[in-house]
C-alpha cells in the first residue's frame, strides 16, 4: 500500500526546494562526523534544517540518517511524499549492511509497500542478506516464504530449518511468534503442538506473559498430540493473570469455580470473573454469561447467573449480550419465565443502539424465525437499516442472508441486489457470489458472459474462489464457450495459491486424460502429491488410486501408505480402498477379516462403495458373520445415495433389483421393488440392471401391475448389450437382432 501523498503541504514543497538548492558536495571539514550530524537533525525543530542535516549525515554514511530520510519521504514528513526516494534511501541503508533496512526492504517487496509491484525474488534476496547477519526476523520471514511457496517451490523442511534458525538467534518475541505459528494452523505452516509447546515454554521462561497465556489455553483444552493438563493450565493462567489480561483472568475464574487444576473455590472464581469483566469490559462479561448459559468448560449451566452477566454486559453497551437477553426471554430457562415483551425489547434495543451487526442479527431473527416470530417485512426493514453506510463486507453478509435463506425462504433477487451494492465497493467475495448468481440464473437473468466478467474482476483481486469458479465455468462450457486452455490457466493460477481443489482437479485431469489434457500419470502424481502435502485427504486417496492402478507406476506399498494417511484423517473412500487391497491380496496377504474391518469403517463413514462391499461380505460371510438381513440393509443404504464416479450406487441398485426379482439374500420375491431398483440402476447406466429391467418388461411383473412391454424390453436389452452384458447379447441374438449387435 502506498503512503498518502500531501500535495497541498506548502511546508513540504518548501522543504523539497530547500533540499534541491543545497545539493552541492559537502566540505569534509564542515561535516566529518555523520553521527553528530544525525543527532543534531533529531533535535532540530525546523524541518528544512533537519532535512539538510539528515542529507549531510547520509552522505557521510550514516545509516540512521538514511533510514530517517526514507521515513520522511514515505510519510511526506516535511517533504513531498515520494515512494521512489523513500525506496532509494532505504536501499542505500540496506547496501551499507543495515539489517533493519534489509528486513524493511524484504517486507516492502513481499507486500508491495513503497513499490509499484511485488517482487518476491528481491524480497528473498534482502531477507537472505539480513539472515547472513543472523537477523531472526529475516530468518522467520524466509521460513514463511518457503511455508507458503512465495516465489519459490513450497518446502516444509526448508521452512522449518529457517524457523529453527530464527528461534536460535531470536528473543522472547520471536520465540512467542514461533509458538503461535505452530499452534494456530495458519499461514501454510502445518500444526505442530509439540513445537508450539517448546517455543511458548521458552518464551515464557524469558518472561513473555503472552506465552504464559497461550500455554494456559493449550494445557486447558489439550490437543491432538497430548491430553489436557489442568494443573499446568492453572499454573500458567495464574502467571499470565499478573498482567491484568482478561482472558487469563477468565480462565483462572473457570479453574477456581469448578476446581480445575486446583481446589474448588467459587468465591475465588467469582473474584476472578469480576476482575476479568473489569479489564475486558462488556465482551468479557458477555463471555461469562455464555459460560453459565450453556454450561461450558467445566461450569454447570445456571441461567440465572447467565442473566446477571448478560445484564451487566448489556448495561455496558454490549449488543451481543442484548441479543442473548432477547433469546433468553423468548425461550425461557430454569428460573426464568418466557417473556415475549422483554424478548422483543432487548432485541430491538440491541439493533437501535448497536451497530450494523446488531441490526443484521435482528433482521436474521425475523428472517429465520428462530427466536422471534418470522416476519419478512421486518427482516427487510432491518436489513435495509443495516445496509445504510455499510462496508462492502457487511453488504456482502446481507446478500448472504438472502442467498442462504431459511426454511426454503431464499430470495435470490434481494441477494443479487445486496451483492451488487457490495460489488460496487469492489468487495471480492460479493463479485464472486454475484457471478455465481449470473452463472446459474438465480434472481437475475442467466448470463454466462456477465458471470465470467465478475469472476475475472474478483480473481484479479486475488479471490481464490473466483479463480476456481472460472476454471469450472470454462471447463464445463455450459453457459459460456468451452475453453480448456483458459480453464487450465485459472486452475493453475489457483494451484499457485496452494488450492487443493485446483491441484486435485489438475491431477484428475492428467490421470484420466480429460478437460483437454492428454493422459500423463507422472503429472497426475505431481499435482496429487502437492495437494497431499497440503493436508488434502482427497488428494492422498487419489494418489493411492494411481499407485494401485496396473502400469508403470503401480506400487501397492505406496498405495497402502497413501490410503492409510487419508484414512487417518477420516476419509471413508480411502478406508474402502484399504479393504480392497486386503480382499484382493494386493501388496498384502489376502485377509477377509481385515478387509471386512475396513469396509465396515468405510460404510459407517457413508462411502457407497464401502456399503456395497460390506453388504457383500455380510451376504456371503466373508471376514464377518453371515447376516443376510444386514447385507440387505447395507445394499439399500448404498443404493439410496446419489451416484458417484465409482459405479457403486448403481451397482447396489442392480443388486437389489436382482435380489427382489429372484428372492435371494433372504428376501422374498417382490416384483414392484425389483422394478423400482432395476429402473433406478438402469437409468444410472448399470448393464445388469438394464438386462434385468428388460427381463421384467419381457416377462411381465407377475401380477404386480408391471405390464409386459416388448419394445421397452428390446430397448433395455440393447442398452445392456452395448456395454457387453452377455445375457442381453444372447437374448438379442435369439430374437433375431444379430445385425444390430
Amino acid at each position: 500500500m502506498k503512503h498518502p501523498s500531501h500535495k497541498n503541504n506548502s511546508s513540504a514543497e518548501e522543504g523539497n526546494t530547500f533540499l534541491e538548492e543545497n545539493q552541492s558536495p559537502l566540505d569534509p571539514s564542515a561535516a566529518d562526523d555523520a553521527n553528530a550530524l544525525f543527532e543534531s537533525a533529531q533535535h532540530e525543530r525546523d524541518s528544512k534544517k533537519a532535512l539538510l542535516l539528515y542529507t549531510k549525515a547520509a552522505k557521510e554514511g550514516s545509516i540512521d540518517a538514511l533510514l530517517a530520510l526514507s521515513e520522511m519521504y514515505a510519510h511526506g514528513d516535511g517533504v513531498l511524499q515520494d515512494d521512489k526516494k523513500s525506496l532509494h534511501y532505504l536501499t542505500q541503508a540496506a547496501e551499507l549492511g543495515s539489517t533493519q533496512a534489509q528486513v524493511m526492504l524484504g517486507n516492502s517487496y513481499l507486500n508491495g509497500c513503497y513499490i509499484a509491484e511485488i517482487d518476491e525474488e528481491k524480497a528473498l534476496y534482502w531477507y537472505t542478506r539480513a539472515a547472513e547477519q543472523k537477523d531472526p526476523q529475516a530468518e522467520l520471514a524466509i521460513g514463511m516464504i518457503y511455508a507458503l511457496g512465495l516465489g519459490v517451490e513450497w518446502d516444509d523442511d526448508t521452512a522449518r530449518h529457517w524457523f529453527d534458525r530464527a528461534g536460535e538467534h531470536g528473543d522472547s518475541d520471536i520465540h512467542y511468534e514461533l509458538g503461535t505459528l505452530y499452534l494456530n494452523e495458519e499461514d501454510g505452516v502445518p500444526p505442530d503442538e509439540k513445537k508450539a509447546e517448546y517455543w511458548l515454554t521458552k518464551a515464557d521462561e524469558e518472561g513473555n506473559l503472552l506465552a504464559a497465556h497461550d500455554l494456559a489455553l493449550l494445557y486447558f483444552y489439550g490437543g491432538a498430540e497430548f491430553a489436557p493438563d489442568m494443573e499446568k493450565a492453572f499454573y500458567y493462567a495464574k502467571k499470565s493473570a499478573q498482567s491484568n489480561d482478561s482472558d487469563s483472568e477468565l480462565l483462572l475464574g473457570k479453574c477456581f469455580w469448578s476446581g480445575i487444576g486446583t481446589e474448588e473455590d467459587q468465591e475465588q472464581g467469582e473474584m476472578w470473573f469480576e476482575r476479568a469483566a473489569e479489564h475486558g469490559g462488556s465482551s468479557t462479561a458477555y463471555l461469562i454469561g455464555q459460560l453459565f448459559r450453556w454450561g461450558r468448560d467445566g461450569i454447570r449451566a445456571d441461567p440465572t447467573r447467565a442473566l446477571h452477566w448478560y445484564l451487566r454486559a448489556a448495561e455496558q453497551g454490549g449488543s451481543q449480550a442484548r441479543m442473548s437477553l432477547g433469546g433468553l426471554f423468548y425461550c425461557g430457562a430454569s428460573g426464568i419465565e418466557p417473556n415475549r415483551e422483554k424478548s422483543l425489547y432487548w432485541y430491538t434495543r440491541a439493533a437501535e443502539e448497536g451497530g450494523i451487526s446488531a441490526k443484521m442479527d435482528l433482521a436474521k431473527c425475523y428472517h429465520h424465525g428462530d427466536s422471534i416470530d418470522p416476519d419478512d417485512e421486518q427482516a427487510d426493514y432491518w436489513y435495509d437499516r443495516a445496509g445504510e453506510n455499510a462496508s462492502g463486507y457487511e453488504l456482502y453478509c446481507i446478500g448472504n442472508a438472502y442467498f442462504n435463506g431459511a426454511d426454503a425462504r431464499h430470495d435470490y433477487e434481494r441477494a443479487a441486489y445486496w451483492y451488487q451494492k457490495a460489488a460496487e465497493k469492489k468487495y471480492e467475495m460479493a463479485l464472486t457470489n454475484l457471478g455465481y448468481l449470473y452463472e446459474k440464473g438465480l434472481g437475475v437473468t442467466l448470463d454466462g458472459k456477465r458471470a465470467q466478467e465478475l469472476y475475472e474482476e474478483a480473481a484479479e483481486q486475488g479471490s481464490l474462489r473466483a479463480m476456481l469458479n472460472l476454471g469450472w465455468l470454462l471447463d464445463e462450457g455450459k453457459v459460456v464457450e468451452k475453453d480448456y486452455k483458459a480453464s487450465f490457466d485459472w486452475f493453475e493460477r489457483a494451484a499457485q495459491y496452494n488450492s487443493t481443489e485446483a491441484l486435485c482437479h489438475l491431477g484428475y485431469a492428467y490421470e484420466k486424460g480429460v478437460s483437454g489434457l492428454e493422459q500423463d500419470t507422472a503429472k497426475a502424481i505431481e499435482y496429487y502429491t502437492r495437494a497431499a502435502e497440503l493436508w488434502s485427504k482427497v488428494a492422498q486417496c487419489n494418489l493411492g488410486c494411481v499407485y494401485e492402478t496396473p502400469g508403470p507406476f503401480c506400487d501397492y506399498d505406496k498405495a497402502m501408505s497413501c490410503y492409510l494417511k487419508a484414512a487417518q484423517r477420516g476419509d471413508a473412500k480411502a478406508k474402502c480402498c484399504i479393504g480392497v487391497l486386503y480382499e484382493k491380496g494386493k501388496g498384502v496377504e489376502q485377509d477377509y477379516t481385515e478387509a471386512a474391518k475396513w469396509y465396515r469403517q468405510a460404510a459407517e463413514g457413508g462411502d457407497a462403495r464401502g456399503q456395497l462391499k460390506m453388504g457383500w461380505m455380510c451376504e456371503y460371510g466373508l471376514g464377518t458373520e453371515k447376516d443376510e438381513a444386514q447385507a440387505l440393509e447395507w445394499y439399500t443404504k448404498a443404493a439410496s445415495r446419489e451416484p458417484g464416479d465409482d459405479g457403486a450406487v448403481e451397482r447396489a441398485q442392480a443388486m437389489l433389483g436382482y435380489i427382489y426379482l429372484f428372492g435371494t439374500c433372504g428376501a422374498a420375491k417382490d416384483a414392484e421393488k425389483a422394478f423400482y431398483w432395476n429402473t433406478k440402476g438402469a437409468e444410472n447406466g448399470d448393464a445388469s440392471a438394464q438386462a434385468d429391467l428388460a427381463y421384467q418388461y419381457y416377462n411381465g411383473g407377475w401380477g404386480s401391475g408391471i405390464k409386459m412391454d416388448y419394445k421397452k424390453a428390446v430397448y433395455w436389452y440393447k442398452k445392456a448389450a452395448q456395454q457387453g452384458e452377455k445375457y442381453a447379447i444372447g437374448w438379442l441374438r435369439d430374437h433375431g437382432y444379430d445385425r444390430e449387435l
